[in-house]
């Protein structure tokens, strides 16, 4: 589970347009992620599978690798299958992506106000997958901009020398021509 859990990108961009002190620390937090996900063709974002499907379906919480739990929404199921099978996510990653929507739009009152299965409606549904897609985005400029300030600032030179050397010319390019 904590392979396809992830920071969200825009926090991540934020940092690094702010020049924030906070932004090599979470440069490092994300470092392991990025190289170890940039390979997979999809920049860390899985298909759809049995055991994630069956995850969301009987879980209400999920233990991370890291001593945090994921809490899993039985409100959101519905809607995160079916956001899952439209961007052909795994369907935990699809529930985070969702939870996340959710809370951005501040409607996390209304999903627990809801007798059963919170629904999302065309446009709400479409609002997710746009997140989605603006996630995978923001990821790539995320890269970008630390290239781009590591051509002036130590740290993120050091930074970029590091995903250089963990191979990320090569998996970018790779995740770039299976998408």
């Amino acid at each position: 589970m904590d392979l396809l859990f992830w920071t969200p990108f825009g926090d991540l961009h934020r940092l690094l347009l702010r020049g924030e002190p906070g932004v090599t620390t979470a440069l490092d937090a994300q470092f392991k992620w990025l190289v170890d996900n940039l390979s997979s063709g999809a920049c860390g974002f899985k298909p759809p599978s049995d055991a994630s499907k069956k995850l969301l379906e009987t879980s209400s919480v999920i233990p991370l690798t890291s001593g945090q739990k994921f809490a899993v929404d039985a409100k959101l199921r519905k809607a995160t299958l079916q956001a899952s099978i439209m961007l052909e996510l795994d369907e935990l990653q699809t529930h985070i992506l969702v939870k996340r929507w959710v809370r951005d739009q501040g409607l996390r009152a209304a999903v627990k106000a809801a007798e059963q299965d919170y629904p999302l409606d065309g446009h709400a549904m479409l609002q997710v997958l746009a997140s989605y897609h603006q996630e995978r985005l923001l990821l790539l400029k995320s890269l970008q901009t630390v290239i781009v300030q590591g051509l002036h600032d130590a740290a993120m030179k050091q930074f970029t020398g590091r995903l250089l050397e963990a191979g990320l010319e090569q998996r970018l390019a790779a995740a770039l021509r299976s998408n």
